[in-house]
């Protein structure tokens, strides 16, 4: 097996073309663990540092961030994802990523910026993504963060899948999640208030810089799918509010609270509540 080094990021060649425009060396590592390794081996560098007795390495914010960068870019670039990740010369797995991405996102929430030291997570079993396309608050998404590392502080090891409003997500979703959080915050120096949740196949994924929904937002929307209604003969099975997508029970607690926000002349934004679709109902409506 060869790795190749994309800017600090290390990639396992399993056939597919890189078709990102970075620059590319090739080492040769016959003696690396394989990605799912759960040994103590998946962070090298790591242990190195432990065997000449140094205190465990940390990372700033800012370190992490645009390691997550990279990470996102590769992945949007090569459709994978890197077998282990450099942050500032010292290079991690997946799951020992995923638990800095989600702890800094915390960090940064709280405006903390003490360094995050590196501790060694073992990566998952297998899991199935049964997600559905949606968006996450900045509520659910900073809680999700804490729920992945409590799994990870009680079980050593990163979770093969989280579950969620919208259904579970898996491991590699996280670690996409996350980056996408961490270089919104980047570029426009804050944590979004959505982030997007589709299936894994669907990459690139797309966020908004959106801050609130609006009455007006949900009035625009609510003309667009009664002309779809009429047209199609059927409802869309997901609504998009202004780059937010949202599932039609959603979009139905938007619609009255929008309703009740109009008659009260009341133009404060709407809060996002995502709700689950319902089950199979009778009609005994009347003309």
């Amino acid at each position: 097996m060869a790795l190749v080094s994309l800017n600090g990021i290390y990639a396992a060649e399993d056939g597919q073309n890189l078709t990102s425009n970075i620059n590319t060396t090739i080492t040769d590592t016959t003696n690396i663990t394989p990605t799912q390794s759960t040994s103590s081996e998946d962070n090298q560098e790591y242990d190195n540092y432990q065997a000449a007795g140094e205190g465990s390495p940390s990372f700033t914010n800012e370190q992490i961030t645009q390691s997550a960068i990279d990470v996102e870019k590769f992945l949007e670039g090569n459709k994978y994802l890197p077998e282990y990740i450099t942050i500032n010369g010292i290079k991690v797995n997946q799951a020992t990523f995923l638990q800095l991405i989600t702890t800094i996102t915390l960090k940064i929430n709280k405006t903390d910026t003490t360094t995050t030291p590196l501790i060694n997570v073992n990566q998952p079993g297998t899991g199935t993504e049964t997600t559905t396309p949606g968006t996450l608050t900045k509520n659910e998404y900073l809680q999700l963060a804490q729920n992945i590392l409590t799994y990870i502080n009680t079980n050593k090891k990163a979770p093969a899948t989280m579950n969620t409003v919208l259904g579970n997500i898996k491991f590699q979703s996280l670690l996409y999640l996350y980056s996408r959080a961490l270089n919104m915050h980047k570029t426009y120096g804050a944590l979004p208030t959505f982030l997007a949740v589709r299936p894994w196949n669907n990459i690139p994924i797309t966020d908004t810089n959106k801050k609130t929904i609006t009455t007006q937002d949900i009035t625009n929307t609510a003309t667009e799918v009664k002309n779809f209604l009429e047209y199609h003969k059927y409802l869309p099975e997901y609504i998009t509010i202004n780059g937010i997508v949202v599932n039609q029970a959603t979009f139905l607690q938007l619609l009255t609270q929008t309703t009740l926000k109009i008659n009260n002349n009341d133009n404060t934004p709407l809060n996002l509540t995502n709700t689950k679709t319902p089950t199979t109902g009778t009609e005994t409506t009347t003309p």
